[in-house]
């Protein structure tokens, strides 16, 4: 992968510009371009937030591992974290069985090991995980709950994933969590790693959206190309 240059901008400004091509090709692939058009099921949001899980929870042990970190200490913000969310949603769509009953994606995999390796190492890549994941549900996360409130008619205790009750005033959170990014920024230093880390991780949501779209499909699931490597993997 080609390493980014080194940006002028603050933190969050950067990773968005740098991701930006990325994120627009997330919202029209895979199993998130059918949610969009209204055409999501049950089975197949599913299968797509049991296998977003894990990434989630290691992303979350992460950060706590590494919360007085250098950078990492700037984000490592739990009234976002999204692991009991989202283990409520698959009990309410799946009942008690959903770990055994939701199949494990290859793809699901990958992305969770990614993020571990991260957390193993100094926790620094994690911002960069972070920023994609709670800013796309602090964001886009509302549009995909609204479309999935109408189709295929979730309910309000299947969509928790989108609902975020600690945080009184969302638009202002929003706000200061940017400001926490930029913050981290400044702390670590040079932004490329953090920006190559970021659109890696975008790639692995294609990968993920893609292979649920295919399993829903009735097919076996299937990934057109292993995400390129991430620098230094």
């Amino acid at each position: 992968m080609e390493m980014a240059s080194e940006p002028a901008t603050g933190l969050a400004d950067a990773l968005r510009a740098h991701t930006h091509a990325l994120h627009a090709e997330a919202e029209r692939t895979g199993y998130v371009r059918r949610v969009l058009r209204g055409e999501a099921e049950r089975a197949g949001h599913a299968l797509l937030i049991a296998n977003l899980l894990p990434a989630y929870r290691a992303l979350e042990a992460g950060l706590e591992r590494h919360r007085a970190a250098s950078g990492v200490r700037c984000i490592a913000e739990p009234t976002v974290y999204r692991t009991p969310a989202l283990e409520s949603d698959l009990a309410a769509l799946a009942g008690r069985d959903w770990r055994r009953s939701l199949a494990h994606l290859p793809e699901g995999e990958r992305y969770a090991a990614r993020i571990a390796r991260l957390a193993a190492d100094d926790g620094v890549g994690l911002i960069a995980h972070a920023y994609v994941r709670y800013l796309g549900d602090l964001n886009g996360g509302q549009v995909l709950s609204r479309v999935l409130a109408r189709s295929p008619g979730l309910t309000a205790d299947e969509l928790a994933f989108y609902d975020f009750p600690d945080i009184a005033d969302r638009e202002a959170f929003k706000i200061r969590y940017r400001r926490a990014f930029d913050r981290a920024g400044r702390e670590v230093g040079a932004h490329a790693a953090l920006l190559n880390e970021a659109a890696f991780a975008f790639r692995l949501n294609i990968e993920l959206s893609l292979a649920v779209a295919h399993a829903v499909s009735g097919h076996e699931p299937l990934t057109p190309g292993r995400p390129r490597p991430a620098p230094g993997s």
